[in-house]
């Protein structure tokens, strides 16, 4: 009796397994068609199959053609067998299959430039200082030998002599071109000139609002 059940369990277990590389060809058209169009079909032949009640049919070329458009469409390669079990899994398998990661890199690649790499030139640097200007760059006065009330304000009352950059604030360029409109307004007349004696030569000396004083300056 032992003998007669494990050769009939032998025997169904060879007739499963010639029943499921069958079903393999009509499973996978799940894979790449619509679940709800095969699944009567399919799931029906397969199960009779393997009943052994009813004979594998022969396999339908209308349907095998049907999957393999469906693939070539899709560019997805042949169709692999479909697992019932594990339908998600595949689904995201096939979403992320190797056979894109080619044609993603080229894309990339194209995408991709060597400007984007290079260092971004910045025209201005925001945190630099701004540039200082002297009184007349900054209000741009022009200056003219005519303008007496102008250059009188750069020429010293006592001796007549003209103030230094230190006194004055001007830049190189204004300074030059107030020293020579006073030598050309003196000349013309417009401004006097002014011959002390030499114990008034120097002025004297201006108070700064914004020096430092000392402690002992203000106790006094």
């Amino acid at each position: 009796m032992a003998l007669h059940a494990w050769g009939r369990l032998l025997s169904a277990a060879k007739r499963i397994c010639h029943q499921a590389v069958y079903a393999e060809s009509h499973i996978s058209a799940l894979r790449t068609t619509s679940y709800t169009c095969y699944q009567p079909i399919i799931l029906r032949k397969y199960c009779d199959s393997v009943d052994g009640s009813e004979t594998a049919p022969e396999s339908n070329a209308e349907e095998l053609g049907v999957t393999q458009k469906v693939a070539d469409e899709r560019g997805q390669g042949p169709v692999l067998p479909y697992n019932l079990s594990n339908r998600r899994f595949n689904r995201r398998k096939a979403i992320f299959s190797s056979n894109n990661v080619e044609k993603l890199l080229k894309q990339m690649e194209e995408q991709q430039s060597f400007e984007y790499n290079s260092p971004v030139k910045i025209k201005a640097d925001p945190y630099k200082p701004e540039n200082r200007k002297c009184l007349l760059c900054k209000t741009s006065v022009p200056v003219d030998y005519k303008n007496v009330r102008l250059l009188s304000q750069f020429v010293s009352p006592y001796t007549g002599r003209i103030f230094g950059r230190h006194q004055t604030g001007l830049c190189v360029y204004m300074q030059g071109k107030v020293s020579t409109a006073v030598i050309r307004a003196q000349h013309a007349g417009f401004m006097p000139r002014l011959h002390k004696d030499r114990a008034f030569t120097h002025d004297p000396q201006l108070y700064d609002i914004f020096a430092k004083q000392r402690k002992q300056d203000l106790k006094k």
